[in-house]
């Protein structure tokens, strides 16, 4: 990652979002509940901060993060981006510490520092020796309620957001078309716009506007503070209360659930840019775990392992069929995210060999053979396995352990929902998966965009 103060990775199509993303999807929900309950406490504050401490003791080290339930998702017309330019700017200075002193307290103690903005909330996170938990915590309750505007500094913080907009997404023709793809799929908020927001929009923020956003979201009782590594809960607790034990809670506004996926009937478009290869996205509107009926929650495990079965290895259907049988594409990506807050895509991308139709045609074709037949009891075997194999390999990651803890927070769930959904997962048949691509995987709720090269 890079460091704080430089152009960050805060905007979902950006490359290391999804990187990190990726990871979640298919590791964060594979967790069994003895190794959860056994080393993982709580506590919520007075104020309203909750606090979740995980234990690992294999490094005298501690991955802290702090947590905002607010990002993409909560911005309306005419304000987009204003969650991840206010990320840029909780690096500068606050009524205690001059801007730059964060980042350089924290190398000093030798760690480092960082932050993401996606559309469901805002992430800020240190890597740090475990005597430095208490500095790390002093610095980022300082700023979650002392933080200054300085008009200068904010028109230099804007100039930098807006190159970071020039460089990540319109020097970049798929990340143009994933955000093409993005709007087409969700007529309006809360995921139609792009979380590093409309260049118009980011150029007319100002101090003021941008202020009260802080202070709107930026309080106790809207965060989740989450520490795993070498520490002791009963330390972590305490240090919690001392430095944000007498941070005011807030009013905070309701946000409004909405299902911005409205349309029926395939929708299609397409982006001529100057680009050698084509490259083509499609999705189909799906649940979450926020938003589907409690009692269909089996229906959320099966559609994680359906992308597992179609998308996740060199052997998934996906792959093999169109890669290493039929040569129609030279990659294919799936992805699921069973955690928003709102109604997501079951999403597929992938580079055609020959032409974005014909790969459209060969993916179409899959996708209705996984709901007319049913699948093999071996395959579905084979993508639970995968599952459980990813979440052992990513315990190695403190960030990806925070980040199952976190994620779930962020959806108005508990961290102790990856044990119910492990297992729902583990008691998916063939004829669920059947079912689910029955009822989701149809032209109905289906949007399809390509970028073609431009003539």
């Amino acid at each position: 990652f890079m460091k704080a103060g430089e152009a960050d990775h805060t905007q979902d199509e950006c490359r290391m979002f999804k990187t990190i993303r990726k990871a979640l999807l298919f590791i964060c929900v594979i967790i069994s509940a003895p190794v959860f309950s056994a080393t993982t406490q709580e506590l919520q504050l007075t104020n309203g901060l909750k606090v979740i401490v995980r234990e690992d003791h294999r490094a005298p080290v501690a991955f802290c993060s702090l947590w905002y339930k607010v990002g993409g998702a909560y911005e309306s017309e005419g304000e987009t981006g204003i969650s991840h330019f206010l990320e840029h700017w909780m690096f500068r200075g606050t009524q205690k510490f001059k801007s730059g002193e964060f980042n350089r307290l924290i190398v000093t103690q030798g760690g480092d520092a960082n932050a993401m903005t996606t559309e469901d909330y805002t992430m800020y996170y240190e890597t740090v020796p475990v005597t430095a938990l208490s500095t790390v915590f002093q610095l980022e309750a300082d700023r979650m309620h002392n933080m200054t505007f300085d008009p200068a500094q904010f028109e230099q913080e804007k100039k930098i957001v807006m190159e970071e907009r020039r460089m990540r997404v319109e020097d970049d023709p798929r990340a143009l078309a994933y955000e093409t793809f993005r709007s087409t799929a969700f007529e309006t908020k809360p995921y139609h716009h792009p979380v590093i927001g409309w260049m118009t929009d980011i150029e007319h923020l100002t101090p003021n506007v941008v202020r009260t956003w802080y202070q709107t979201y930026y309080a106790p009782n809207n965060a989740v503070l989450i520490v795993v590594g070498d520490v002791k809960p009963d330390v972590v607790f305490a240090l919690a209360k001392q430095y944000f034990g007498g941070i005011q809670s807030s009013i905070l506004p309701i946000l409004q659930k909405q299902n911005a996926i409205r349309h029926s009937g395939k929708r299609h478009d397409t982006v001529n840019l100057p680009v050698q290869l084509s490259w083509l996205v499609m999705g189909y509107s799906v649940p979450t775990l926020a938003t589907i009926n409690p009692v269909n929650q089996k229906q959320i495990a099966a559609l994680l392992l359906a992308a597992g079965i179609l998308g996740s290895g060199e052997n998934s259907v996906l792959v093999n069929e169109l890669v290493h049988e039929k040569k129609l594409a030279t990659s294919v990506d799936v992805e699921y995210n069973p955690y928003g807050l709102f109604p997501t895509l079951f999403t597929i991308s992938a580079t055609p060999t020959n032409t974005s139709k014909l790969l459209e045609k060969g993916i179409l074709d899959q996708m209705h053979a996984l709901a007319d037949t049913l699948l093999p009891e071996a395959a579905l075997n084979r993508a639970k396995a995968q599952l459980v194999s990813e979440y052992v390999y990513s315990q190695d990651s403190l960030m990806q352990q925070a980040t199952t803890l976190g994620v779930p927070e962020m959806a108005g769930l508990s961290w102790k929902t990856a044990d119910t959904l492990i297992q729902a997962a583990q008691a998916v048949t063939p004829d669920d998966v059947q079912q689910v691509a029955q009822q989701y995987f149809h032209k109905g709720g289906l949007t399809v965009v390509t970028l073609e090269p431009k003539k």
